[in-house]
């Protein structure tokens, strides 16, 4: 899955991300709506197990505990981005995932 910081064309407070599927493509709209609600979970423990949940069901994939994930991620310029990126980074490393960090990116 890639994973982009950025809030495009809204206004710097609503910096946020976009998860995009395993194809590169942007989100199917009820799986989007199941993310949105695993972001903004407080507890980070209760978020992963709802995140395994989520692609086990929408993907059909049987997640092991010895396999290991890909996430690709890239960032803006706003200030809110880095600490975005490293509590992504965090998340990543407890979901068992092998993180590849492309830093600050232009957007199209």
């Amino acid at each position: 899955m890639g994973i982009v910081i950025t809030a495009s064309h809204n206004p710097m407070k609503d910096n946020g991300i976009k998860i995009l599927d395993l194809h590169g493509g942007y989100l199917r709209i009820e799986l989007e709506k199941h993310f949105n609600m695993i972001v903004n979970e407080p507890d980070l423990k209760k978020a992963v197990i709802d995140f395994q949940t989520n692609l086990a069901k929408f993907f059909d994939l049987t997640l092991e505990k010895s396999q290991k994930g890909r996430a690709l991620i890239g960032r803006d310029t706003r200030i809110s981005s880095p600490l975005i990126n490293d509590l992504m980074k965090e998340t990543m490393v407890f979901c068992n995932t092998q993180i590849h960090d492309f830093g600050q990116q232009t957007t199209p």
